[in-house]
């Protein structure tokens, strides 16, 4: 959805690949860090062993309570993280629409989205269990019979408008 919108269209695996590897070791070092202030056990059973590490930091009695930047940050990142989203979603509704703007889906995407994530779960135990008990469930039709399908339908389609 992003990458049809990119001025340097060429450009992307390389940035992607880049973008994946950095993120990738930024995860790794922080999960390092964490097993190593709490070793395996306290890191296991934790939901947010980033949150609880940044509690611990503590120079010279000077620089405490650190707890504010680390929900800021997460607050940031959800943010852009649901506003991605958001607007891959609204792109994907244009092109199977065949709508001229996006902008008509932003609102009606964003109330279903909204109703979807207040109704789904009330609170992080039940997330947690609908995420290991039900998602599995779904995962093999997620994952590859639902791609297996728009496959099929964009090879079927290239065929067709070939003959005509």
């Amino acid at each position: 959805m992003l990458w049809v919108s990119l001025n340097k269209p060429e450009q992307v695996m390389k940035t992607s690949i880049y973008a994946v590897l950095l993120s990738g070791f930024c995860i790794l070092l922080l999960n390092l860090f964490a097993i190593a202030v709490f070793g395996e056990g306290i890191y296991l059973r934790s939901i947010f062993p980033l949150y609880i590490l940044i509690r611990q930091i503590n120079i010279g009695n000077f620089i405490t309570n650190l707890d504010a930047l680390g929900v800021l940050y997460f607050c940031i990142t959800s943010f852009f993280k649901f506003s991605i989203y958001l607007y891959a979603v609204a792109r994907g509704f244009q092109q199977l629409l065949f709508l001229k703007s996006y902008r008509m889906i932003i609102w009606p995407a964003a109330l279903c989205i909204l109703f979807i994530g207040m109704t789904m779960a009330s609170s992080q135990k039940e997330h947690i269990e609908v995420g290991m008990n039900i998602y599995p469930r779904f995962q093999i039709l997620l994952l590859l019979a639902l791609p297996a399908i728009l496959l099929l339908v964009t090879c079927a389609r290239k065929v067709l408008t070939k003959r005509s």
